[in-house]
């Protein structure tokens, strides 16, 4: 038995009344040790299968359990590649919790094709007589492995292994090595096919992005549509990539306002820079000038400096939207900033320059509230450089 195991055993058979030099009772003990140990590691590897982890922390989780609880120097799982053939897919080693730097072990041609042609356990306590080469050249002394098998068909292989020490593998830590790549193999399975899955789908999103922008001209958007009207509005936006001018998007709730001033930004040259979103509805006029042009330390007890939204914008996109529910006085402060292209923060002093594009949006027709005196004039024509309704 290995050190760790004689603790165990020494322990339980004290639990159990029996003497320590009674070998029948520490036979006895090994036996409820290795089967405790063997319903433990068995628990911790089928519940692997609730997580949605990728495949190399699975085989990482599966390896560090084995590793524990045999007590061995190291292990590894290998998955072959599909259909079982040429080298493994797959390798980690792992001693003690930690992956093992420069000693990684691939399993032999002819280790692999032993477990393709037996698909059965195999034990080895002695290089010299296993069945298999390659062993003693990678300096191991001994050697627990079981095929990984899902429908019949080997995905893999699950090694154990010494090679410091000579430690002995028993006849029932093959047996429950067997157990453990039965439920290993299952585990293993679902974690590759659901990462195949997630390449397959990146993959598939990442086409529909090379046909949507082919679609509309090459713009950068989630829009897809081949209306007049939407191919006109979108076709505006590709002559207008390259300017920094502001843009005024009308349109009805739901139209997907925002999704066209992002569509704006991400096939701009600021597409790097930031994409700011404010409702302005949701704003009063006494927290607006804060919430866009910031506040300096110290306005107020316990008031820290914080930047607004044009300065969180900088080189990038303010997108106002529902800018037609703002209020005279709001109209105002935000016409200021666009005329003069500063800002300054709500108690300070000091002026700052901004760079930043600004979209706004609304599903009013602000022509109708210019008329009707609700909506400034001034701004309305600020912002309707480009207009996309």
């Amino acid at each position: 038995m290995k050190p760790a195991s004689v603790r165990t055993a020494y322990t339980v058979s004290n639990l159990l009344g029996f003497s320590n030099h009674d070998e029948k009772a520490s036979a006895e003990a090994e036996r409820l040790r290795i089967a405790l140990a063997e319903l433990d590691v068995l628990r911790e590897i089928a519940a692997e299968t609730e997580s949605d982890q990728p495949l190399q922390d699975t085989i990482d989780n599966i390896t560090d359990r084995c590793v524990a609880c045999f007590g061995v120097e190291q292990g590894a799982v290998h998955l072959l590649d599909a259909g079982g053939k040429g080298t493994a897919a797959r390798t980690v080693v792992r001693q003690a919790g930690s992956r093992v730097g420069g000693q990684s072990f691939r399993p032999t041609e002819q280790l692999v094709g032993w477990m393709l042609k037996h698909q059965r356990t195999l034990r080895v306590n002695d290089p010299a007589e296993a069945p298999v080469g390659g062993l003693e050249r990678e300096g191991i002394r001994s050697l627990l492995s079981a095929p990984l098998l899902f429908r019949g068909e080997l995905v893999g292989v699950l090694n154990l292994f010494n090679r410091k020490s000579g430690q002995a593998f028993s006849e029932e830590e093959e047996r429950v090595l067997a157990l453990v790549a039965a439920q290993a193999a299952q585990v293993l399975h679902a974690a590759r096919l659901i990462g195949e899955l997630r390449e397959s789908r990146s993959e598939l999103e990442t086409e529909n992005r090379k046909l949507v922008q082919r679609l509309h001209g090459g713009l950068t958007t989630e829009i897809v549509g081949g209306s007049r009207a939407l191919t006109q509005v979108l076709r505006l936006i590709e002559r207008i990539r390259s300017t920094a001018v502001d843009v005024l998007v009308t349109g009805e709730s739901g139209t997907g306002k925002e999704l066209l001033a992002r569509t704006v930004h991400e096939s701009s040259p600021r597409s790097d820079g930031p994409f700011v979103a404010l409702n302005c509805a949701a704003l009063p006029d006494t927290l607006l000038e804060t919430e866009l042009f910031g506040v300096e330390k110290g306005v107020a007890t316990g008031v820290d400096q914080r930047a607004g939204q044009f300065e969180a914008a900088e080189g990038g996109t303010l997108f106002l939207d529902e800018i037609g529910d703002l209020s005279l006085v709001g109209q105002a402060k935000i016409l200021r900033a666009l005329q003069e292209r500063v800002i300054q923060r709500v108690g300070g002093r000091e002026t700052f320059a901004i760079d930043v594009r600004v979209i706004a949006a609304t599903n009013k027709d602000l022509a109708a509230e210019v008329k009707e005196g609700r909506f400034r004039e001034d701004l309305y024509y600020r912002l309707k450089v480009i207009h996309l309704h």
